[in-house]
């Protein structure tokens, strides 16, 4: 890898000639960096690993969260009806006792 990254910045005669040698300004050629920056289009690349990236990141969590929210309605909906059918055994209890000195009473805490 070092190699290849120190011959990146040679000119091909010093590379074919004297591939191990370190660059020297006689040497230094960045011409073949110059054609990829020329040739490639870096922003649009940047932007799309930016908008993958964000996607990773961002959509794991929303969906964690859809689901917590969805599991507390469902716990809600639960407790809703418990209550109610306890309301509704408690006014059963009520109405079935009302000839008689007894009486249920609610407690809400």
């Amino acid at each position: 890898v070092i190699l290849v990254v120190m011959n990146s910045f040679k000119s091909r005669r010093a590379i074919f000639g004297q591939p191990l040698q370190l660059p020297s300004p006689a040497t230094f050629d960045a011409s073949g960096y110059v054609t990829v920056g020329n040739a490639a289009h870096f922003p649009q690349y940047f932007l799309n690993s930016g908008i993958v990236i964000t996607l990773l990141v961002l959509l794991p969590g929303l969906i964690k969260d859809d689901f917590y929210l969805s599991s507390l309605k469902k716990q809600k909906k639960e407790t809703d009806d418990e209550l109610a059918r306890t309301k509704q055994a408690l006014a059963d209890a009520n109405s079935r006792l009302s000839g008689t000195q007894a009486v249920v009473v609610e407690k809400t805490v």
